[in-house]
C-alpha cells in the first residue's frame, strides 16, 4: 500500500512538471490583417503580417517579399517593426499593394520559419486572403443630362503687360550687344594680317610714328613700344608664325637662324633693347637716340625685304 502511494505521487509530480513547462513556453503565432478586401482598379490597400514568439525559446526567419506577385503590384514595402514585452517578441510588417486586373484574386501565403532552442523548425504561413478588384459602379439612375453650351469669355487685352515685356526685351537686347562688344575676343592672328604685304604694312606703321612728339616723355614711351610691335608684326606677317609674344632675344635668334647679315642683327638688337629699357627699366632716351632707333629698324626691314 505504501509502495503504490509513492509511485502514484511521483507520477503526479512528473505530470505537474510537464504541465508547468508546457504552459510556460508560448507557441509562435502568425496573423494577417488587411484594411479592405474590395478595391477599385489602381486603388491601394494595406496587407499587414504580425508574428509573436517566445524570445527565449526560438528565433524567426522572416519571409521575403517576392519581386512580383500574380495580379498584384507592390507599391511600398515598409520596414519591419519590432516590440518586446514579457519575454515575447512581436514583429510586424506592412505592405501597400494595388491591382490593375479586375476579378477575384487570392493573395499568396508567405512562409515564416521559427527555429526552437532544441533545433526543431516550425513553419507557419500567412493567410491567403481573397481580394475583389473591380471598376467604379455605373450610374444606375439612367438620367439624361443636358449638354451645357460653351461659355464664351471675353479675351482681356492687357496692353501694359505687352508694353512692359517689349521694353524688357529691348533692354536685354541692348545689354547683350553692349556686353558682346565690351568682352569681344581680340582678333586672331589671321584677322590681324591685312591683305597688303608684310613690308608695306610695316612701312605704313612706321610712317604713323612720325606724328609722335618725342619731346613728351609719355609719347616717347609709346613710340618705342610701337617700334617693338612693328618689328614683331612684320616677322609675324612675313613668316606666318605668331611672334607678337616673343621677346627681343627670341627675335634676334630668329634673325640669326634666317642668315641675316651681322649689321641687321646688330641694328635690330640696339633698337629693340633700347625699347626694352624704356619698357622695363623706365629709361628715357634722348630725341637723337629715339630717331636713331627708328632709322635702324626701318633700314633693317628694307634690307630684309630686298634680299
Amino acid at each position: 500500500m505504501y509502495k503504490k502511494s509513492w509511485v502514484y505521487h511521483l507520477l503526479i509530480l512528473i505530470n505537474l512538471i510537464f504541465f508547468i513547462a508546457g504552459t510556460k513556453a508560448q507557441a509562435p503565432t502568425v496573423k494577417t490583417f488587411i484594411d479592405r478586401d474590395n478595391i477599385l482598379i489602381g486603388e491601394q490597400f494595406s496587407y499587414k503580417v504580425v508574428a509573436s514568439f517566445d524570445t527565449n525559446e526560438c528565433k524567426i526567419n522572416w519571409f521575403t517579399v517576392p519581386d512580383s506577385i500574380p495580379h498584384f503590384e507592390l507599391v511600398e514595402n515598409r520596414k519591419i517593426d519590432s516590440s518586446y514585452a514579457n519575454n515575447t517578441t512581436t514583429l510586424s510588417q506592412e505592405l501597400m499593394l494595388t491591382s490593375f486586373d479586375s476579378g477575384q484574386w487570392n493573395m499568396p501565403a508567405f512562409s515564416l520559419s521559427f527555429l526552437s532552442v532544441n533545433k526543431a523548425t516550425i513553419k507557419l504561413f500567412t493567410d491567403s486572403i481573397l481580394i475583389n478588384v473591380g471598376y467604379s459602379p455605373a450610374d444606375s439612375t439612367n438620367q439624361l443630362r443636358d449638354i451645357k453650351p460653351i461659355i464664351e469669355t471675353a479675351a482681356e487685352k492687357n496692353y501694359w503687360t505687352i508694353i512692359l515685356f517689349s521694353f524688357l526685351a529691348l533692354i536685354i537686347l541692348l545689354l547683350s550687344i553692349y556686353l558682346a562688344r565690351k568682352f569681344r575676343k581680340p582678333k586672331t592672328l589671321s584677322e590681324k594680317i591685312s591683305f597688303i604685304s608684310a613690308y608695306e604694312q610695316a612701312m605704313q606703321n612706321l610712317e604713323k610714328l612720325k606724328h609722335y612728339n618725342l619731346s613728351d616723355a609719355g609719347q616717347v614711351k609709346q613710340y618705342h613700344f610701337a617700334l617693338s610691335e612693328i618689328v614683331k608684326q612684320y616677322f609675324t606677317n612675313r613668316t606666318k608664325v605668331h611672334m607678337l609674344n616673343k621677346t627681343t632675344s627670341d627675335i634676334l635668334i630668329h634673325l640669326n637662324a634666317t642668315n641675316c647679315t651681322k649689321d641687321i642683327v646688330t641694328n635690330m638688337a640696339i633698337a629693340m633693347r633700347c625699347g626694352d629699357a624704356v619698357k622695363f627699366a623706365k629709361y628715357l632716351p634722348s630725341l637723337t637716340e629715339s630717331e636713331d632707333c627708328f632709322i635702324k629698324i626701318k633700314n633693317s626691314i628694307q634690307t630684309i625685304h630686298s634680299t
